[in-house]
């Protein structure tokens, strides 16, 4: 097994490592699979011959052993065409669904995938690939796979080319995409799907703790979901930061802060009462080999209405409080005060829980917020929002922001994802040069190790503080440190009142913390 070097690296003393192979219905709840004969017909098959069958079969280790697959092409058991040059042959597509993990786990390493078929309808150069989505950051990624053909046993396997550098880390799905690129008569017969990994426990907190903490840990980053210009800020752990700026695997901080922290402010105060939403979340004390740490248990998104705001407080089991703000159209009995994460759980990217917000004000604040799962992991996900105050300029120069009236940040705006410890911001592109917080002023979203140490680009100030001052180099704990206190939500508050604005966020609010399953509860503190 590779060595764990992320959430795998905060291994709870109380769970032991679990080493699998995954079976259905225990660990892949469930398993879905067309193919078509593309060069023969034109439709798809998902049946087999013998008919309905248990899927137990893909589990059970057993080669010799399977189920034929329905042809497409009514004319017989005819896979691909002699006639053409080259014939895509068989072409499949078959999935492990959601991946089961143990309760207080996190996800699977696989250690090891592949995908058998019996049958002659198989050569070296038939191909496959297999595709998973990444737990850290949503994102689907590809790995290459080797065929090999076993003439003498009549079986074909296709295995995922998975080494040390390519960690499958995920709670599934994970396909594997298959042409046989060979044109047969036979038939073509499913014998097993097999997983193999190890169950990846969440963080849990120890006792006895001992009185300092211990020097920075050296755990790398999490992949996350990128995108050309930026991946997103990422919190987790114990904590470790990378920051919105910063592109892929630059750098990474840790930070030990308790308490509720801005993670998504505006860089200039002047902003403060019309800016559209603000991201916080609540650093609680956790221990790690009985040293005290400082990680994310809860989140909080507050969407900016007036005179009362939207707050919604969430974590990767559900929200724990859904305060509905100033609106139009809703009032407090128009959603449930809290939702559980069974409750939510119906709900995916592309058929969301949808709020759309509007307070009526002038200027108006106005969005539609998604809440879903992907995965095991919930999103909020903000569309269409408006943003009147947004810097810009108008009448030759002579208006700026609000005197420009209507202005919409159109489409997908940010979208923020928790599970246990692990909370990812993604990159709010209306908003690049003009947010910051704890995630760091987004200003490109690719700062490599050379930017982030030259004073001559932008990279170099991405350490903002409240007031506007650059903490500079953004570099090391030490100065992420100084940063990371003054967005605190005590000193936040205070610097906003000092400058005279009104920030319509509760100054106190006790609730019991809808915690992690791997965390303590405790009260919330501002």
């Amino acid at each position: 097994m590779k060595l764990l070097s992320l959430v795998g690296a905060l291994l709870p003393l109380s769970y032991a490592q679990i080493s699998e192979h995954l079976v259905y219905p225990t660990f892949i709840e469930s398993f879905s699979y067309s193919w078509t004969n593309p060069d023969l017909a034109t439709g798809s098959e998902s049946t087999f011959m013998e008919g309905t069958v248990s899927d137990e079969f893909l589990t059970d280790t057993v080669l010799d052993t399977g189920y034929r697959l329905n042809n497409p092409y009514s004319g017989g058991m005819v896979w691909g065409s002699t006639q053409l040059s080259s014939t895509a042959g068989f072409v499949g597509t078959f999935t492990a669904n959601t991946l089961a993990v143990p309760t207080g786990y996190a996800y699977w390493d696989i250690s090891s995938a592949s995908i058998s078929f019996a049958g002659s309808c198989f050569i070296p150069d038939s191909a496959a690939t297999m595709t998973y989505t990444s737990f850290f950051g949503g994102a689907t990624q590809t790995v290459a796979v080797t065929t090999t053909v076993d003439d003498a046993a009549g079986v074909t396997t296709f295995t995922a080319d998975i080494t040390s550098s390519s960690e499958v880390w995920t709670v599934g799905p994970v396909t594997f995409n298959v042409q046989s690129n060979y044109a047969c008569e036979s038939f073509v017969i499913l014998s097993e799907f097999e997983l193999n990994g190890e169950a990846i426990p969440t963080p849990d907190p120890t006792t006895d703790p001992t009185d300092q903490p211990t020097t920075s840990p050296t755990t790398a980053e999490p992949t996350m979901a990128p995108t050309k210009e930026c991946g997103g800020e990422i919190t987790w752990g114990d904590p470790h930061f990378t920051l919105m700026g910063m592109a892929g695997r630059v750098s990474q901080f840790n930070y030990q802060g308790l308490g509720w922290f801005y993670y998504t402010f505006p860089c200039d105060l002047d902003l403060v009462e019309n800016w559209p939403f603000f991201i916080l979340s609540y650093h609680t004390r956790c221990y790690w080999r009985g040293n005290p740490k400082g990680c994310i248990n809860n989140n909080r998104l507050v969407l900016n209405t007036h005179p009362d705001p939207w707050i919604i407080t969430f974590t990767g089991d559900g929200i724990s409080s859904l305060v509905v703000g100033s609106d139009v159209t809703h009032t407090s009995s128009s959603f449930q005060t809290s939702y559980t994460k069974t409750e939510l759980r119906g709900f995916s990217e592309s058929n969301p829980m949808v709020i759309n917000y509007d307070d009526g004000g002038n200027p108006p604040q106005y969005g539609q917020l998604h809440i879903y799962y992907d995965g095991s992991k919930i999103a909020l996900s903000l569309y269409d929002v408006g943003f009147y105050a947004k810097p810009r300029t108008c009448y030759k120069g002579e208006g700026s922001g609000l005197d420009c009236g209507a202005y919409e940040c159109e489409g997908h705006l940010t979208t923020i994802k928790n599970e246990a410890t692990w909370t990812w911001i993604s990159c709010p592109g209306c908003l690049r040069n003009i947010a910051c917080g704890l995630m760091g002023k987004y200003t490109r979203g690719d700062c490599s190790s050379r930017n982030l140490a030259d004073p001559n680009h932008d990279c170099y100030y991405i350490l903002r503080t409240p007031e506007g001052t650059a903490i500079t180099p953004p570099v090391g704990d030490s100065n992420f440190g100084q940063f990371a206190d003054t967005w605190s939500k005590s000193n936040v508050d205070t610097v906003v009142a000092n400058a005279g604005y009104t920030l319509s966020i509760p100054d106190t609010e006790k609730e019991r913390i809808f915690k992690a399953r791997s965390y303590k509860t405790q009260d919330l503190e501002t």
